[in-house]
């Protein structure tokens, strides 16, 4: 799990949102999962638990991408840590955090991703990206 400097977020996989004492030691109060492939998290019950299924590629509903960003936004507009996570915390979960957080910086996605990028690995599959 890494932190993105300057909001409560974090970015990780689908293990961290698994693993409720790193929940609790980084203050985490909302997990946003993106992976639909992978079983739904089963979170502390104090941790509030959104899931919005997104595939790695080309495809996507495009609600469901608005959803998560929406959703996302509105957490971090509320101060509220939270956790992305998607299979391997590389991609979807790095696509809606730069959306998100160019909603709130007034950016467009590509600038906010050039940001997230400076602070974790991304692995977004163009189709993604794209959609």
């Amino acid at each position: 799990m890494q932190k993105i400097p300057s909001f409560p977020l974090w970015i990780g996989n689908t293990g961290d949102g698994r693993d409720h004492r790193v929940l609790a030691k980084c203050g985490v109060h909302a997990v946003l999962q993106l992976a639909g492939e992978e079983p739904a998290l089963e979170p502390p019950l104090d941790v509030m638990h959104f899931r919005i299924p997104i595939l790695d590629s080309v495809g996507n509903i495009s609600h469901r991408l608005i959803l998560a960003s929406n959703v996302l936004t509105t957490l971090l507009t509320n101060n509220i840590t939270t956790l992305v996570c998607c299979s391997d915390g590389n991609g979807r979960s790095l696509a809606i955090a730069a959306c998100a957080i160019g909603q709130l910086n007034g950016q467009t996605p590509f600038d906010s991703l050039k940001f997230v990028q400076e602070h974790h690995a991304t692995s977004i599959s163009a189709g993604l990206w794209n959609d």
